[in-house]
């Protein structure tokens, strides 16, 4: 949703970016925050960032929770999706699948790349909403050719991704390697698993760790077996 920003907003957005850049976080989490009051709802996510991670200020959950509720309620999609995020893990508040899919959805309708991708996560399964496995993996293969251009993709698009790589592109790498595991909409290929768990592994994912253990002992235990 886009927002109309005074001559002067702007230079305050810049004025509170320039601020975080140069670490002098408290004065950035105050020209933030008036940002805020003062109608620009997508400073609410900078608010709900600097509490959430302690950063200029100690760690407040209660605080990062209202911010990023009310960039969300202001219809901010960055806010949407962070909001989202927290409560489909029970993270800084009590888990909640149901309220995470809609505050995920609604981002989703702006088109949120980010959003699109948990969307898909969330459908695939049936987190919050009735497990559509076809229409989950859709949005999922959605999001690895935004990050991942095919040919004739802009690779603009790619460069301005805004996926973080622990909490989005390895969630992403292992709903697609579990789906080529067990087949779930997608031809069994253990090939194709074992890449995709390659990455979450390397992302230091113990789950992921474990499955790339099994499949290299599998590995090994096939090349015994064609030797003897």
């Amino acid at each position: 949703m886009g927002e109309y920003l005074s001559h002067k907003t702007e230079e305050d957005i810049r004025y509170a970016n320039q601020l975080f850049e140069e670490r002098k976080y408290e004065e950035s989490l105050a020209a933030f925050e008036t940002l805020a009051q003062n109608g620009f709802a997508r400073a609410w996510y900078d608010v709900g960032f600097q509490y959430e991670r302690g950063i200029g200020t100690s760690a407040c959950p209660e605080k990062a929770i209202a911010a990023y509720e009310q960039g969300a309620k202001q219809g901010n999609s960055t806010c949407q999706t962070r909001l989202g995020k927290l409560l489909l893990w029970g993270k800084l508040v009590q888990k909640d699948e149901a309220q995470a899919y809609f505050w995920i959805c609604k981002a989703a309708e702006q088109n949120d790349e980010i959003a699109k991708m948990w969307k898909g996560h969330c459908m695939t399964y049936g987190l919050g909403t009735p497990e559509d496995l076809k229409s989950g993996l859709t949005l999922l293969n959605a999001a690895l050719d935004y990050n991942y251009p095919n040919e004739g993709t802009s690779q603009q698009m790619a460069e301005q991704s805004q996926f973080d790589w622990d909490e989005d592109m390895l969630q992403l790498f292992w709903d697609l390697g579990e789906a080529f595991e067990t087949g779930r909409g997608f031809p069994k290929r253990d090939n194709s698993a074992g890449y995709y768990y390659s990455m979450v592994a390397a992302g230091g994912w113990p789950k992921a760790i474990e499955k790339m253990t099994h499949y290299k002992e599998s590995k090994i235990l096939k090349r015994w077996k064609r030797i003897n």
